[in-house]
């Protein structure tokens, strides 16, 4: 019998990990909120 384990993936620094809770707040690697966002590129003026 196999146990697929899913994994996270953070955006902005591109660890991985399990989690370990039903709804995760942020990265445990870089600690950022918005893990699950793109990064918004500024326009240049």
């Amino acid at each position: 019998m196999k146990v697929k384990i899913t994994r996270l993936r953070c955006r902005r620094c591109g660890y991985e990990w399990p989690p370990r809770q039903e709804e995760v707040t942020i990265c445990p690697k870089c600690k950022s909120p918005l893990f699950d966002k793109d990064r918004v590129k500024k326009e240049e003026k």
